[in-house]
C-alpha cells in the first residue's frame, strides 16, 4: 500500500512539473498578479535563472519557488555559517512596502506544495523587520516545514521573543499529508506593542493568538518562498506555489 501511495504522488508531481509554460524571474523584478492586492520583488540575487517563474495552467497563473541541493541565496549572509548550517539555500519575494505598526492585519494567501519540505527548518512564510537602519533585527514570524524533532517534518510557527530568541510551536500538520492540494493560509497579525498572530489552512485554527515582538527599528514585511540551511550531506528538491495573496 505505500508503495502504491508513493506511485500515486510521483505522478502527481510529474503532472504538476510537466502540465505548464513558464516565465523566469530575475533579480529586481517586481511580481503582481491580478489576485494579489500588494506588489513584491526578488530583493537578493537568485540561485538559478528558474528558482522563482510565473507559470500558467489550466486558466490558474501562479508564482513557482524552486531549490536544488546547494542553490545558495544571494544574500549576503547566505554564504556564511551560521545558525547551525554551513551556508542557506534561498528563492523567495519580498514585500516591496511595509505593513504598518499598531494594525490588525489579515493575510490571505493560497499555496501548493509541490515537493519536498521533508527536511530541516524549511521556511516557506515570514514576517520580517530587517532593513538597512536595523540590519540586527530578525524575524518575528516564521512558518516552516521541520523535521529535527520529530522525525517527519511537520508544520512549525516560530514567534521571536523580547529576548531576541523564537518560541517554536509545533502542530500535527506533516508535508505527506499536503503535498500537491491546493490550500488556504490565513494570518491575523496583531502589529502591536502586544503583537500576536493566528494561523489557519482551510479555516482550521492551528495556532491562536501566538505572541510576538518587533525590533523597535524594524519594518515588518511579509516575505514568501523558500529559505533553508544548507545540507553538506545533500538536501533534496523542494517545490512550493503560490497562487493569491492579498493583505488586508
Amino acid at each position: 500500500m505505500r508503495l502504491i501511495k508513493s506511485q500515486i504522488l510521483l505522478l502527481t508531481v510529474l503532472l504538476l512539473l510537466n502540465g505548464c509554460s513558464s516565465i523566469d524571474t530575475q533579480l529586481g523584478d517586481s511580481m503582481q498578479d491580478v489576485d494579489w492586492n500588494t506588489r513584491f520583488s526578488s530583493n537578493c540575487p537568485l540561485p538559478q535563472h528558474d528558482s522563482i517563474r510565473w507559470v500558467s495552467d489550466n486558466n490558474r497563473r501562479y508564482a513557482r519557488f524552486s531549490l536544488s541541493n546547494r542553490d545558495k541565496g544571494g544574500c549576503s549572509t547566505d554564504k556564511v555559517a551560521r545558525h547551525n548550517a554551513p551556508y542557506w539555500e534561498r528563492a523567495e519575494l519580498k514585500q516591496t512596502e511595509a505593513l504598518n505598526r499598531n494594525k490588525l492585519y489579515a493575510i490571505d494567501t493560497t499555496l501548493r506544495f509541490v515537493e519536498g519540505f521533508s527536511g530541516e527548518r524549511e521556511t516557506f512564510f515570514q514576517i520580517h523587520a530587517y532593513n538597512k537602519n536595523c540590519k540586527h533585527a530578525y524575524p518575528p514570524i516564521m512558518l516552516k516545514f521541520d523535521n529535527t524533532q520529530t522525525g517527519t517534518a511537520v508544520l512549525t510557527l516560530l514567534a521571536l521573543q523580547s529576548s531576541k530568541r523564537h518560541n517554536s510551536y509545533r502542530s500535527d500538520m506533516r508535508i505527506e499529508d499536503v503535498l500537491g492540494d491546493w490550500m488556504n493560509l490565513k494570518l491575523i497579525l496583531d502589529t502591536s506593542k502586544k503583537g500576536s498572530v493566528t494561523v489557519s489552512i482551510d479555516g482550521e485554527t492551528l495556532f491562536s493568538e501566538v505572541p510576538f515582538w518587533i525590533e523597535p527599528c524594524g519594518r515588518p514585511h511579509i516575505k514568501f518562498g523558500i529559505y533553508r540551511p544548507g545540507n553538506l550531506s545533500a538536501n533534496g528538491v523542494s517545490i512550493v506555489d503560490f497562487d493569491s495573496i492579498n493583505v488586508n
